[in-house]
């Protein structure tokens, strides 16, 4: 498991190793609902969501997410 630049949230690679131990480990204690794979569709990491209300969408804000946002933005405008 990786901690990405610029946040604090822990992403792993579906290939990484440690990556079948982590979810054996969120199944057993009851946080797999808080494991997410990042909404940006040229992403392949998985996340755990430390947002209070649960809702969070990708792996980093300032990566996926920034680039979601100015895709979406860029579409909006033509």
């Amino acid at each position: 498991m990786t901690t990405p630049p610029s946040t604090t949230r822990a992403r792993c690679s579906p290939t990484e190793p440690g990556a079948v131990q982590i979810s054996v480990r969120t199944a057993a204690d009851g946080s797999w609902q808080r494991m997410k794979s990042c909404g940006a569709p040229d992403c392949g990491w998985v996340f755990y969501d430390h947002s209070k209300p649960h809702h969070a969408r990708w792996c980093s804000t300032a990566g996926c997410g920034n680039r979601m946002k100015t895709r979406a933005y860029r579409d909006r405008k033509g």
